[in-house]
């Protein structure tokens, strides 16, 4: 009897993480009719009266499946949040560590939320007629910023753009030993849990530290793993830039690379890349994790950025400006 109720618990663990797997990107738009007060959208969960639609991913989902008892009932990363949501409102998204832009509606209003990082985009469009809102850019549609919440009220079609969120500062590492120490735990933890039970995955090889940190603890944490060497002939660049421009928007050749990153992916059967990007925007560089979204999001692949976690860039900002030019290689240095 015992071991049969270990072989249920065993494939119900399966069932959740499959299922979490194999949804990868969602229809996210809506369309308000604002005479009819009709709203046109296809949510992803919907609890009583309440509704979410979620695009994203969460890292941190068995932990809070626990903590709040949730493991009878719940089956995917839209549920927990629509449940943390109506449990504690929207201080809930301080105890997620996760990649999303939401829309959630409760009664006539409609909240449209998007994460600090900035990794899942949200455009929306207001006028006398109508509300919308994508994840593809609009004709005439607003990006929502980085950390913002959008309110909608379906009722008497006023909108309110309430403050962003933020990073909270701390008091700087009292130590160089301890800021490397940090920073190596919080790698290990935020590779590890955006790995967890994936399954053969990619990581594209730069060669930069970046990605040497990312394939060091992968190899550590016994994952399986292909490294994406894109390769292409001068032939097919030009082709390949006309289509990431059309794409992004961008003519950035750097995102070439990229595209035949994603093709490579497409070709091994990958459906999950762990990108490199964001150590750089940590350090103050200018990266737009967008553009690699939409061309990502064309291969039906899904993204997972390690060094864009909270907890890192928490701790970046504890960081003398002293420290930051070495200070990846520094880390992977003190990973060997």
């Amino acid at each position: 009897m015992d071991y049969l109720i270990f072989l249920a618990g065993y494939f119900f663990h399966k069932v959740l993480i499959l299922r979490r797997f194999l949804i990868l990107f969602v229809e996210f738009r809506a369309f308000y009719d604002k005479k009819n007060k009709k709203l046109s959208i296809k949510p992803g969960i919907t609890i009583n009266n309440d509704s979410l639609l979620l695009n994203g991913a969460l890292y941190n989902y068995f932990q809070l499946m626990k903590e709040y008892k949730f493991a009878n009932d719940s089956r995917s990363d839209d549920e927990i949040f629509l449940r943390l949501l109506m449990l504690k409102g929207f201080d809930a998204l301080k105890l997620m560590n996760a990649d999303y832009s939401i829309a959630y509606r409760k009664g006539d209003k409609l909240f449209l939320l998007r994460d600090l990082a900035g990794s899942c985009p949200i455009f929306y469009s207001n006028n006398n007629d109508f509300f919308s809102f994508s994840d593809e850019k609009m004709e005439e549609g607003k990006e929502l910023s980085t950390g913002a919440l959008l309110e909608f009220d379906l009722k008497n079609n006023n909108l309110v753009l309430h403050d962003k969120s933020s990073i909270p500062k701390k008091e700087f590492f009292k130590s160089y030993e301890e800021m490397i120490e940090v920073f190596a735990k919080e790698l290990f933890r935020s590779i590890s849990i955006r790995v967890y039970n994936l399954g053969s995955f990619g990581i594209m090889n730069k060669g930069n530290t970046e990605t040497k940190i990312i394939i060091k603890l992968c190899t550590d944490l016994k994952t399986s793993f292909v490294l994406l060497n894109p390769s292409y002939s001068k032939e097919s660049a030009p082709e390949a830039l006309k289509k990431v421009k059309e794409l992004t928007g961008s003519n950035n050749f750097d995102l070439v690379q990229f595209y035949f990153a994603c093709m490579k992916a497409n070709e091994e059967g990958l459906k999950v890349i762990i990108c490199d990007l964001g150590a750089s925007l940590l350090l103050h560089d200018a990266v737009n994790p967008v553009h690699y979204y939409y061309i990502a999001k064309h291969f039906n692949i899904n993204l997972r950025y390690p060094f864009l976690d909270i907890k890192l860039a928490e701790a970046m900002l504890r960081t003398d400006a002293k420290y930051k030019k070495n200070l990846l290689a520094v880390i992977l240095e003190h990973l060997k």
